[in-house]
C-alpha cells in the first residue's frame, strides 16, 4: 500500500493512495511515480504476455490457482494460450477447478507440445467425476461454486476401517490436485497414446489411462474397475495384507493379475503401453500403479531411488505410506534397508517435475545443507545442486534440488554411503566433487561453494537529499511467496515451487536516475531496502 500526504496547516492530508497485489516475474521490476505538481501517483505493472483471453480465464479460476495459472500462461505461445483459455472458458461447474489445475501446473513444455491433445484436460476432470460413481470408498467433495465466488475447490472424502472404528475423513485439497488430478506420474508425457507402441496418438484410437485402466480389460484379464466394485473403504490400516485391506488390497491383488515381473524388451514409462505388454521391472510396476490408484481416486506417487536402482510406491491417507504390490508390501518402510541395499535417497515425483524427499521414513539418515555464493559472495537462487551415492554402480544422481533466495538448499540423505555434489547455474558450474565421506546417522553437514561469476546486481549508491517536509510518503509491502523455478533434467518439465516469504529490491530515485536504472547504469537512491 503507497500513501501520499500533504501537509497543510500543521497536519498530514491524504491526497492519494494506491493498494495493488502484483505477480513479478524473474528479471522484472514494477514502479510508481509522483509526478510534481499533479499530486496522484502513477503506477506502471510489469509487461505481460497475456492474451485478453487467458486474462479472462484467470478470472474465473478458483483463487489458490490465478497466480499459478497466470505463471503458467507467461510460458505458452499466444495460440496456446488462447487455446488453453477456451477450454477454461468453456468448462462448466464441477469440473472447472480440476480444468483450470491442469492448465496451471501440467509443464509448459507439454502443454506447447505437438504431441499433447487438449482434449485431454477436459476428458481428465470428466472420467474423475465418472469413476467416482463407481466406487463406494470414495466421494469427491465440492465446495463453493465459481458462479458465485472464487474460493471453490474440490476434494475428496474417504472411508477408512483403523482397526476398531469406521472412520470418514477429508483429504486435504492440495493433495487431490496433486496427486489425483495430475494426469503425469514422472518422466512420460501425458497424452493419448497408442498402447502399443506408446507413442502420441491422439483420440478415439489413441487412449489415456485414467479412462483405460479403469473400464478397459484384455482377454483373461480382469477389470479393474470390477475388482472395486462391493469396496467400502480405502484401506483397513493392515500392514502387509492383500486380502482383507479395502481398495488399497484390491488394487494390490489386481495388479498382480494383470501383470509379471521380468524386463521388459522395451523400457515404457506409458501406463497403457505397460498394460498392454503385462509386464516389467520396479519402473513399470511403480508407473501402473501410480496410475491405477489415481484412476480409482486415491492419491499415490512414484518413488525413485536411483542409486539404489529401485522405485517402488507411497499412498496417501493423513500421510504418505509406503507401497509395493509385486512384492505384496503395503506400510512396511523397514524391509529395504539394510536388508536389501544402503539406501542413499529417496524421493517423490509430483507432476510438474518437482521432486520432494522421502528418505526418512526408510533408513537412519544425516541432513546436508548446500549453500551457493557467486565469486563476489553473493547467495545465488536458481542453482541446480545435483548428489550422487549409492550403492549401484549407477553414474546418474541419487537426487537433486534448487537453491533459494538466500543460495540454500537441503538434503536428506541414507547412512553409510558416500555422496559427491555437482552444481550447475548460469553464472557457473562444479563438477562432481565428493562431500561425505560414509554419512552417520543424525549428523548434520554444511558445504558451501563458490562460483566463477556474479550475480546480476542493481547499481545503486544511496545519496542524501534535504528534506522538504511538504509532502510524505508512506509506503508498506510484503514480498509474500518466492517462486522457486527449474527444470527436471529427467525429461526437462518445468516445475515451480512456491516457498513462503520471497525478497525483492527496492528503491527511491528521481527521474534523472531512474532513466540510468533503466539502462543498467550505476545511479543514486535516496532509499535502497531490500525485503
Amino acid at each position: 500500500m503507497i500513501l501520499i500526504s500533504l501537509f497543510l496547516f500543521n497536519s498530514w492530508v491524504l491526497i492519494d493512495s494506491v493498494k495493488v497485489k502484483i505477480f513479478l516475474p524473474a528479471n522484472n521490476f514494477f514502479y510508481f511515480k509522483f509526478p510534481y505538481p499533479i499530486e496522484s501517483l502513477e503506477i506502471y505493472l510489469p509487461y505481460d504476455s497475456l492474451t485478453p483471453l487467458a486474462k479472462e480465464a484467470i478470472k474465473r479460476a478458483p483463487s489458490f490457482l490465478k497466480t499459478d495459472l497466470f505463471n503458467n500462461f507467461l510460458s505458452l505461445s499466444y495460440e496456446k494460450q488462447n487455446e488453453y483459455a477456451n477450454i477454461i472458458l468453456n468448462t462448466s461447474h464441477p469440473y472447472l477447478d480440476e480444468v483450470c489445475f491442469l492448465i496451471a501446473h501440467i509443464p509448459p513444455e507439454i502443454l506447447n507440445s505437438e504431441n499433447f491433445y487438449p482434449l485431454l484436460i477436459s476428458e481428465n476432470a470428466h472420467f474423475l467425476y465418472a469413476n467416482d460413481t463407481a466406487i463406494s470408498y470414495a466421494d469427491i467433495i465440492d465446495y463453493g461454486n465459481p458462479q458465485t465466488d472464487t474460493n471453490y475447490y474440490s476434494t475428496i472424502r474417504y472411508r477408512i476401517f483403523n482397526g476398531q472404528d469406521t472412520l470418514i475423513l477429508e483429504l486435504p485439497y492440495e493433495i487431490y490436485y496433486w496427486y489425483i488430478v495430475h494426469p503425469k506420474i514422472s518422466r512420460e508425457i501425458c497424452t493419448y497414446v497408442d498402447v502399443t507402441t506408446g507413442n502420441p496418438l491422439p483420440p478415439p484410437n489413441g487412449r489415456f489411462w485414467r479412462e483405460y485402466l479403469f473400464y478397459y480389460n484384455d482377454p483373461n484379464y480382469p477389470k479393474l474397475k470390477d475388482y472395486l466394485s462391493g469396496i467400502r473403504t480405502l484401506w483397513n490400516c493392515l500392514r502387509n495384507d492383500t486380502f482383507n485391506n479395502g481398495a488399497i488390497g484390491a488394487i494390490n491383488n489386481w495388479l498382480r493379475r494383470v501383470m509379471e515381473f521380468r524386463t521388459p524388451q522395451r523400457r515404457t514409462y506409458q501406463p497403457c503401453q505397460i498394460y498392454n505388454q503385462h509386464h516389467g521391472t520396479c519402473t513399470e510396476w511403480s508407473i501402473i500403479t501410480t496410475a491405477a490408484a489415481r484412476a480409482a481416486l486415491i492419491p499415490c506417487v512414484r518413488i525413485s531411488a536411483y542409486g539404489n536402482n529401485h522405485h517402488w510406491n507411497e499412498f496417501y491417507e493423513r500421510s504418505w505410506h509406503q507401497w509395493e504390490p509385486v512384492n505384496k508390501m503395503i506400510n512396511d518402510s523397514v524391509r529395504y534397508d539394510p536388508n536389501w541395499w544402503n539406501l542413499g535417497c529417496a524421493f517423490n515425483w509430483r507432476g510438474d517435475g518437482y521432486i520432494f524427499s522421502a528418505t526418512k521414513k526408510y533408513t537412519p539418515h544425516c541432513s546436508l545443507k548446500v549453500k551457493i555464493y557467486s565469486r563476489d559472495s553473493i547467495p545465488v537462487d536458481g542453482a541446480m545442486v545435483y548428489i550422487l551415492g549409492g550403492t549401484q554402480p549407477v553414474n546418474w544422481y541419487t537426487c537433486f534440488q534448487t537453491t533459494n533466495k538466500n543460495g540454500e538448499t537441503y538434503f536428506i540423505l541414507g547412512d553409510t554411503n558416500s555422496y559427491d555434489c555437482q552444481i550447475i547455474s548460469p553464472i557457473g558450474e562444479i563438477p562432481y566433487t565428493r562431500i561425505i565421506n560414509f554419512a552417520q546417522a543424525g549428523s548434520y553437514y554444511e558445504r558451501e561453494f563458490y562460483l566463477n561469476g556474479n550475480m546480476p546486481k542493481v547499481l545503486v549508491k544511496d545519496t542524501f537529499i534535504s528534506l522538504i517536509e511538504r509532502y510524505k510518503l508512506e509506503i508498506d509491502f510484503q514480498v509474500n511467496n518466492e517462486i522457486i523455478t527449474n527444470h527436471n533434467p529427467d525429461d526437462n518439465s518445468k516445475y515451480n515451487y512456491k516457498t513462503s516469504f520471497g525478497e525483492t529490491d527496492f528503491f527511491i530515485t528521481d527521474y534523472q536516475n531512474f532513466q540510468r536504472f533503466l539502462t543498467n547504469d550505476t545511479f543514486y537512491s535516496y532509499l535502497t531496502k531490500k525485503k
